[in-house]
């Protein structure tokens, strides 16, 4: 079976390709850490983009945003973040591709006054559904509403 190519007509769609590429560009820097501008350029160079020829630079924009705030900021994301978890709920008991989209998805809720609050949270709990079964969507979108409510009105 074929895979269609996203239709990339609307900013929503484009989002969603950059936000599942950013998920999995955090997840890879957490097994294998690169240098910044080396993890930039092997995504911008890789198949997944490539394959995407009608992607448009808004794309690689908010993806380039969202990765080196994430790279950057992260001690403090990880702080607040855990500040937003139930009770018996760390960081360390987290593995890497969810701790990656709380990582995404908290840098644009804090950091991306441009992204629409329910947007950001919608999409990133679409993308936990990809990789989890429940209850991780809800803790996800728990976290996420918590956190958006404590560092952003929107």
């Amino acid at each position: 079976m074929k895979q269609e190519k996203p239709n990339l007509d609307d900013r929503a769609s484009r989002l969603r390709v950059a936000r599942l590429a950013l998920v999995q560009a955090i997840y890879q820097n957490a097994l294998a850490p690169l240098p910044d501008e080396a993890l930039l350029r092997q995504f911008q160079e890789s198949r997944a983009f490539q394959e995407q020829m009608e992607v448009p630079k808004q794309v690689w924009d908010h993806f380039e945003r969202v990765l080196t705030g994430v790279l950057r900021d992260q001690s403090f994301l990880d702080d607040f973040l855990s500040r937003h978890f139930p009770p018996r709920w760390t960081l360390s008991r987290m593995d890497k591709t969810l701790h990656a989209i709380l990582l995404a998805a908290s840098y644009e809720l804090l950091r991306c006054e441009d992204v629409p609050v329910k947007a950001a949270i919608n999409e990133y709990v679409g993308i936990t559904h990809a990789f989890y079964n429940a209850p991780v969507p809800g803790f996800v979108n728990g976290v996420l509403d918590s956190l958006s409510r404590d560092g952003r009105r929107g």
